[in-house]
């Protein structure tokens, strides 16, 4: 025993030292495989940042520059800078310019942080510098100056020294063009920028703490690459530190050689390094985003130490457990059976709390039905009881009623079958409890059973579910028959009993009636219902007033056009009818009709809760349905009527027609003839019978076909008539007579369009006589234009300096009222008051109007009468335009100070306040006696600047867009 002993023994040991050895390989695997698996995710989370750092650096590094020549390009095409430079070149010793030109410069300089600003004309000479101690443009800065002034562009300065002690910098130069003149270059601007200021440091911005992240920027030059900034472990390295393109192991090399992306080269100081290329676009630049490989890996080598030292400790563990364990395994077999037995204690023990937080019901049960255990969730739904439950009987517990529905079940339990049904029962505090139970046997170790198990889930959610499931399909059943039913009713006595009868059959409703209001009698009658105890409807009546509420929901629903609902009876006349018949909630429900309450849907009900939201909505689109269908039977009704209403008209509208001194025809959709009255055809000179069938082109002369085809499809495609269309006829005779039409759509019965019908009357001598009246009015016309065109003449004749005046001021004014808008009838006054509107400078003595110096007060006083005076010459001028008034009104002004009348606002003519516009641009545009012609842009600039004080806005801004947009020059 004793060698067999010591044989198990050694087995059992060799067992054990293979374990550990197979443990430990394992671990040890384990552990190298998660220390490289830790290696490349370390790589790739950093290969991801380091892309992401070199991307936000490409964005900032253009937004940067963008920002630059943003401000560049303001200035490149900015007219009042232009302006400023070219009148301080001409004016040098003007300070107030000076300082004006300093002071923009400064502006520029402190919102973009230039480190200076040259201001040089096209000679190279520096005029103006920013800040005034500054030194003057570098030399690289000022040999691109003939550049810039040559290409007309702005010029972009790379990195650059202006000296081996000198710092980096940039720059920008930007021609200045004269914008008012032929546009050459009057100088440049130099902008010098510092990149230490704020492109250094954007550059070296690193969202983490790092001991060797670096930001590399630089550029390619010949066979070299240069550094652009100063680097982390070499300073001033800035254009100082260059490389030959062979060293290809270092970063930046393969940057300027194109490559882009992570690459794992190798620092200019020699260690190993993981960087991130990237070329920025238009420019010469490329980005090295570089981290040490040493700084990468120094957090993996740590955690490597820590994993060592557990996997030791751990192994150390491993193997003082296995030799405990071998040590003690004799000692192990004695201890089983207490260790078995104790294990099934806690079991037992697990399972009896499991039981008892079990959300559902538990239960132990004997074959005597006798309780042996139950859980706490039992005690909850069926209530603690005196004495407890242990010992009770299931008949005592569930009573006579709930036992006779399980007995069977539990019998079949008892003799081994596992039975599972669902069942409600009451529960302690009168609630329902809807349950899906489980009776398991319960049988002993030989087999026996002794008992069973009672397993309850809750699915009272479920049953509710599923009732609100039926409920919702009686509802679309009931509804769907509704919607056939009213699709086939005639009338609504067709349609009400129908129903009721769906709606208890189908909707499964204890009762449904509808009540019709009689107006007359203010009551509302009882029309028609279906389903249980409906008698007592019969003979009831139903006042539309209830002030004492007998009548529940009905009048609430009539009153307010909205659905109501009730489950309380008492007092009503519906208590004894809810009593017998066992409803217990109504829903009363309006039906309109041309939007109008003319009844009731009134729906009763077992289940007192049934009316919910959901439910409401779907009895209420019933009702709404009824309520469209007796729109519907409403508007049949009124077609039926109307339709015999019409053809009765239609006889006497025929006898009618004949006997009307116009003329009255109908066309098919071809034009062709298919009804005429008796004057129809005298009016053509044709009888009924040749007309009938001709189509329009035969009557109506060829250049008119298109007019005419074109007015009666515009009645066809848009349905609205033409009133008094005017149309030239060919009689058969041969005579050429005019008529008006009204024009209209021929619809049949179903309202399609089939043809045209029209009204004419000859308008033939009317036509006749108005050309006589025009051909007079021209005439008329042409002698009015002559007398204007003679005034305006004795005007200039008088006034030899402003010879012509007139004659521009009138082409612009009717300019200004084209752009405005103005009706063609108001632009002719406009014409004829321009071209006179100095017609009072006829009382103005000739060597006043021509003098070459400044007008004396009363000279200018005498000029200020011609106004009044052009009024008093036209004023009896019998003229269908107020020509006086815009004479009168054209020197008034918006604020009252005009004259001669200072008059405000409205009060001036329209006509008035474009010829005012009119007359001072070209006032100031052109030469005069005591001065030169200023030019137009300076009166576009004082026009502008008394926009809504002296002139109307509206005229200003249109004078304005002629000169500047559409490019109006006077002739």
């Amino acid at each position: 025993m004793e060698k067999n002993g010591d044989r198990r023994g050694r087995r059992i040991f060799f067992i054990f030292l293979w374990i550990y050895l197979l443990v430990a390989l394992g671990i040890l695997s384990a552990g190298g495989y998660y220390y490289q698996g830790q290696v490349q995710k370390q790589r790739l989370l950093m290969e991801q940042q380091l892309s992401g750092v070199a991307d936000i650096k490409v964005k900032d590094i253009l937004r940067w520059k963008r920002e630059r020549f943003g401000e560049a390009n303001v200035l490149f095409n900015h007219l009042t800078f232009s302006k400023l430079v070219r009148r301080y070149f001409e004016n040098p010793r003007d300070t107030g310019l000076q300082k004006e030109l300093w002071s923009w410069l400064h502006q520029i300089r402190i919102g973009q942080d230039f480190e200076a600003l040259f201001l040089m004309d096209a000679d190279g000479r520096v005029r103006i510098s920013v800040p005034e101690q500054s030194k003057t443009a570098c030399p690289t800065l000022q040999e691109k100056v003939s550049e810039a002034i040559k290409t007309h562009r702005e010029i972009w300065v790379d990195f650059h020294r202006d000296g081996p002690d000198q710092p980096p910098v940039l720059g920008v130069v930007l021609p200045i063009r004269d914008m008012e003149g032929s546009g050459r270059v009057l100088g440049v601007l130099v902008m010098r920028i510092d990149p230490q200021a704020g492109f250094y440091p954007l550059l070296q911005r690193w969202p983490i703490r790092s001991r060797t992240y670096e930001t590399q920027l630089v550029r390619r030059e010949g066979n070299e690459v240069v550094f652009l900034n100063d680097l982390r472990f070499q300073k001033n390295a800035a254009l100082n530190l260059r490389l030959p393109l062979d060293r290809k192991e270092i970063p930046a090399v393969q940057a300027v050689l194109g490559r882009e992306g992570i690459f794992e080269g190798k620092a200019i100081r020699g260690v190993p390094v993981l960087t991130a290329l990237r070329t920025v676009p238009d420019t010469p630049w490329h980005i090295v985003v570089k981290l040490d490989l040493e700084e990468l890996y120094e957090p993996l080598r740590e955690r490597l130490r820590l994993t060592l030292v557990f996997i030791g400790l751990l192994l150390f563990a491993l193997g003082a457990g296995l030799g405990l364990t071998w040590r003690h395994l004799r000692s192990v077999y004695y201890r089983e059976r207490w260790q078995t037995a104790e294990a099934l204690r806690r079991q037992e023990q697990q399972l009896s709390l499991m039981a008892e937080h079990f959300p559902g019901l538990i239960a132990h049960i004997d074959r005597d039905l006798r309780y042996l255990s139950v859980n706490s969730h039992y005690e909850k739904v069926f209530g603690k009881i005196e004495g407890g439950w242990i010992g009770r009987t299931v008949p005592q517990a569930l009573g006579e009623e709930g036992y006779a529905r399980v007995a069977p079940l539990i019998q079949r339990a008892l003799a081994g079958e596992q039975i599972t049904f669902e069942n409600t029962v009451r529960t302690a505090d009168g609630g329902v409890f809807h349950g899906l139970f489980t009776f398991i046997p319960d049988r002993n170790p030989e087999g026996e059973v002794v008992g069973y198990y009672l397993f309850g889930t809750d699915i009272t959610d479920r049953k509710r579910a599923e009732d609100e499931l039926k409920r919702m399909n009686r509802l679309f059943g009931a509804l769907s028959q509704v919607n056939q039913v009213v699709v086939r009713a005639r009338s609504h006595r067709d349609l009400f009993p129908q129903v009721c009868r769906v709606l208890v059959e189908f909707g499964d409703f204890k009762l449904a009636w509808i009540g019709w209001i009689v107006p007359q009698e203010n009551r509302l009658e009882i029309s028609s219902w279906a389903g249980q105890g409906g008698g007592f409807l019969e003979g009831l009546e139903i006042p539309c007033q209830d002030p004492q509420g007998r009548f529940g929901p009905l009048i609430p629903a009539i009153n307010s056009g909205r659905t109501f609902i009730s489950a309380d009876f008492r007092n009503t006349v519906f208590e004894e009818a809810a009593r017998e018949v066992g409803f217990r909630a109504m829903a009363a429900m309006p039906l309109k009709r041309g939007g109008e309450v003319v009844g009731l849907l009134v729906i009763h009900e077992e289940n007192h809760d049934f009316f919910r939201l959901k439910e409401t909505d779907l009895l209420e689109e019933v009702a709404g349905d009824i309520s469209f269908a007796l729109d519907h039977l409403a508007e049949e009704e009124a077609r039926r009527r109307m339709g015999e209403e019409l053809r009765r008209s239609e006889e006497r509208y025929r006898t009618i027609l004949e006997e009307i001194d116009e003329g009255y025809y109908e066309t098919d959709l071809r034009g062709n003839y298919t009804f005429v009255n008796q004057s129809e055809a005298r009016g053509k000179k044709y009888s009924k019978e040749e007309l009938i069938g001709m189509n329009y082109r035969v009557y109506t002369p060829k250049e008119k076909w298109e007019d005419v085809r074109r007015a009666f499809n515009q009645v066809y495609t848009t349905g609205q008539p033409i009133k008094w269309l005017p149309v030239t006829n060919i009689c058969k005779d041969g005579e050429i007579r005019w008529f008006e039409e009204f024009v209209s759509c021929l619809r049949d019965k179903t309202g399609r369009v089939v043809g045209f019908r029209g009204i004419s009357r000859d308008v033939t001598e009317r036509k006749r006589a108005e050309e006589k009246v025009k051909e007079t009015l021209e005439q008329l016309q042409n002698a009015l234009d002559a007398t204007i065109q003679v005034m305006s003449a004795a005007v200039e004749a008088r006034d030899p300096y402003t010879a012509g005046h007139q004659r521009r001021t009138t082409t612009l004014a009717l300019a200004l009222g084209r752009e405005m808008g103005l009706p063609e009838e108001k632009l002719e006054g406009l014409r004829l008051a321009a071209a006179i509107h100095d017609i009072g400078k006829l009382s103005v003595p000739a060597e006043i109007l021509s003098k070459p110096t400044t007008l004396t007060n009363i000279e200018f006083a005498l000029i200020k009468t011609h106004p009044q005076n052009g009024y008093d010459i036209l004023k009896n001028v019998s003229s269908p335009w107020p020509l006086a008034e815009i004479v009168l009104q054209h020197h008034e002004r918006l604020n009252g100070s005009g004259y001669p009348q200072g008059l405000q606002g409205e009060a001036i003519l329209p006509e008035a306040r474009i010829l005012a516009v009119a007359d001072v641009v070209e006032a100031i545009a052109s030469h005069r006696p005591y001065r030169p012609a200023l030019g137009i842009e300076q009166a576009l600039e004082e026009i502008e600047k008394q926009k809504g004080i002296l002139f109307d806005a509206q005229v200003v801004e249109a004078c304005l867009k002629l000169f500047r947009e559409q490019g109006f020059r006077f002739e």
